[in-house]
């Protein structure tokens, strides 16, 4: 074999063998509910450092303690990975205090989930890489080494001698890999959001005090669930929102501190946000803790 077809060989059994690598992994993080984090801030450095790749384990409320470092969606949908700082229990869920190692202060708004991606270990820099797979240069990237593979194995030019069977079952093998563990190997983006305070000085500054989160509470009736939370002084408005869980698909607004839903509405959760205006800027609290509700002839909400 010449110094060329072993150059040859030795590219397809690389590429083949990353591409079974991509295959395991993906099926093992189906099997164990584990999922890849790219940490994009660094609120929890030292720990977890801007650009680390984290793997997390999804874990039952009741199995979460402080201490734990977790990644859960705010209310917002945007993913939040932070230190558990306290923990209340709420019936089969958790409501959970959040802080980043960096941080001065915890998360202004409290999680309550009914289970959490628990972090594992990490690995400093690496998200960048995974980050950088993603992007569109990356999937270019992995459309040519594809097409690359592809020219090594079935080229008619390379085919020629008895070699050719096992380069293209090895190229059919390659392709086949990297492609399928490019679409089942996805990771999550997490924000690992900053709350640090800061200081500002000018000729003309003018205080305000941002709404505060309302108390949110849910009682229910013959096929209704009346949602209530505690009235903010200077609020102009609120906004109830309701959906289907992660996905905030409707919201209705109102001025009194109630509002009820009836029979006929999915089930789903629910949360409230304050509205206040100072001038021509329109400021939102943070949203009150979710409420859970199912509407029908016995209703119920947690």
């Amino acid at each position: 074999m010449t110094a060329r077809q072993r150059a040859r060989e030795w590219a397809l059994n690389l590429g083949a063998t990353l591409g079974v690598l991509c295959i395991l992994w993906t099926f093992a993080a189906a099997a164990f509910g584990l999922t890849p984090l790219v940490f994009r801030s660094g609120s929890m450095s030292p720990a977890i450092s801007a650009g680390a790749l984290a793997l997390a384990h999804e874990v039952p409320a009741g199995d979460l303690r402080v201490g734990d470092v977790v990644s859960v969606d705010g209310a917002d949908g945007v993913r939040v990975t932070h230190r558990i700082e306290a923990v209340t229990a709420d019936g089969d869920a958790a409501v959970l205090t959040l802080r980043g190692d960096a941080n001065q202060a915890p998360d202004a708004s409290t999680y309550r989930v009914s289970s959490a991606d628990r972090v594992l270990f990490d690995v400093p820099g690496l998200g960048y890489v995974v980050a950088a797979a993603a992007s569109p240069a990356g999937v270019l990237l992995g459309v040519l080494i594809v097409g690359g593979l592809l020219w090594l194995g079935f080229g008619p030019a390379l085919n020629a001698g008895p070699g050719r069977r096992t380069r293209l079952a090895v190229a059919g093998a390659a392709v086949g890999a990297l492609a399928l563990g490019a679409v089942l190997a996805p990771t999550v983006s997490t924000m690992a959001r900053w709350s640090d305070t800061a200081s500002m000085k000018s000729g003309n500054l003018q205080a305000h005090t941002v709404p505060t989160t309302p108390t949110f509470t849910c009682t229910t009736g013959n096929r209704t669930a009346t949602f209530t939370w505690a009235a903010v002084a200077g609020a102009d408005s609120y906004v109830f929102h309701y959906g289907t869980s992660g996905q905030t698909t409707n919201e209705r607004t109102t001025t009194t501190a109630t509002l009820s839903l009836a029979s006929g509405i999915a089930s789903g959760v629910s949360w409230v946000e304050v509205k206040r205006t100072f001038g021509s800027v329109a400021w939102t609290s943070v949203a009150s803790v979710q409420r859970s509700y199912t509407l029908g002839n016995t209703s119920t909400c947690g």
